[in-house]
């Protein structure tokens, strides 16, 4: 069995495996996708940090069920070529795992966005129609 030698080579082999799962492993490029999206919507719509570090708790939540579910349905291939209800199983529950997960992050982001939260409600092209207090003051100092 090979064994990383150092750090680096742990950190390449994790990387290495994140990004095979990303070139065949279609739902895991969905999840990427919508995970680019709900986080621009975040940025968008003035997120605070707390509700920004609770949108990539979630949408990372889903990402690891997803790599967890890829991990698990490469080993029973690789110990099975044939049917096996077993085998059926096993990766019946970790695609129920992913479910629970991507239905989790959609819950959360269905409860935030009608809980009336004061950023929700303000996209960030919406500017305040006060000026700015630099404005404010350069004005007043000038008269």
């Amino acid at each position: 069995m090979l064994r990383p030698k150092t750090p680096v080579d742990s950190f390449r082999h994790a990387l290495n495996g994140l990004l095979l799962s990303f070139k065949t492993q279609r739902h895991l490029r969905i999840h990427f996708v919508v995970a680019v999206l709900v986080l621009g919507a975040g940025f968008v719509y003035r997120l605070n940090r707390a509700e920004l570090l609770l949108l990539v708790g979630a949408i990372s939540f889903v990402i690891l069920a997803e790599l967890l579910n890829t991990a698990l349905e490469t080993v029973v291939d690789l110990v099975t070529t044939d049917y096996h209800p077993l085998a059926r199983v096993a990766k019946d529950v970790a695609a129920g795992a992913v479910l629970v997960a991507a239905v989790n992050a959609a819950l959360f982001g269905l409860v935030w966005s009608n809980s009336g939260s004061a950023s929700a409600s303000r996209p960030r092209w919406r500017t305040e129609s006060r000026p700015s207090r630099w404005v404010s003051s350069c004005c007043s100092s000038c008269s």
